[in-house]
């Protein structure tokens, strides 16, 4: 049986590409209801490799059009381009204040969830949790904040911050497994970055798990650079990358 080309979800488009990076094509250009549409900005990128040996690698593009919506485009060599649904947050996604009375613990669920995918220990008693159990103590009447994305009725994302004077530390991103690829946690950093920049902020710091290398990407792709590594104070003792962005 030969490679599939391409997976379910991803569907055949048109785009006219450039040359970009080491020669790797590059979109300019998306087919969208019979015309197309020029790429206003190429917002991320990354390289994936097959989910198993029969599967051909992908470089997978967040774009921008120019009339303002969001795509994520796949390209797979010698196979074509494929759209792979929308990269924005899209309609029925909002962006709030975390609120006891309005979201309860649905916070530490989308973490929950995210800690048993990755085999992490999940211990709401263990300290290093102690934010998440009260985040008003820890985040807004420190000065911070904490945000959750919500999608019908749900939460399904999570931000915090902290600061010392203009310096500021991003805590707690996290989407939940079956809602990424729609830009959820995109919008979860820039807005915290468009925040901490109107305060007057002259630096983020972060610290993020070694095997957290989806969420290393989208950093880096904000400019967020490598700045060291630490031990966790978590329950697993996890190994972590320090990352910094100047603003």
């Amino acid at each position: 049986m030969g490679q599939p080309s391409h997976r379910a979800g991803e569907t055949p488009v048109r785009v006219r590409a450039v040359e970009g990076y080491r020669g790797a094509e590059r979109p300019a250009a998306v087919e969208v209801g019979g015309r197309f549409v020029e790429v206003a900005a190429v917002e991320e990128q990354w390289a994936e490799a097959g989910r198993d040996p029969t599967e051909a690698s992908r470089r997978v593009f967040r774009v921008r059009l120019e009339d303002g919506s969001r795509l994520i485009l796949v390209h797979r060599e010698g196979r074509g381009w494929f759209r792979e649904g929308p990269a924005t947050a899209g309609d029925g996604v909002r962006f709030e204040p975390w609120s006891r009375a309005r979201h309860g613990d649905g916070h530490c669920g989308v973490i929950e969830e995210v800690y048993r995918e990755y085999g992490f220990t999940w211990d709401l008693s263990h300290p290093y949790f102690a934010d998440l159990v009260d985040p008003e103590s820890h985040y807004d009447r420190a000065g911070g904040f904490f945000e959750v994305a919500v999608s019908e009725g749900a939460v399904v994302g999570t931000i915090g911050g902290t600061h010392e004077g203009s310096e500021w530390e991003l805590h707690r991103l996290y989407v939940r497994p079956s809602c990424r690829r729609r830009g959820i946690g995109s919008a979860l950093v820039r807005r915290f970055l468009d925040r901490v920049r109107a305060g007057g902020a002259t630096r983020v710091v972060l610290w993020s798990d070694k095997k957290l290398k989806d969420a290393h990407r989208l950093y880096e792709s904000l400019g967020f650079r490598t700045i060291g590594d630490r031990v966790c104070p978590d329950p697993d003792r996890a190994e972590e990358w320090g990352m910094e962005l100047r603003l």
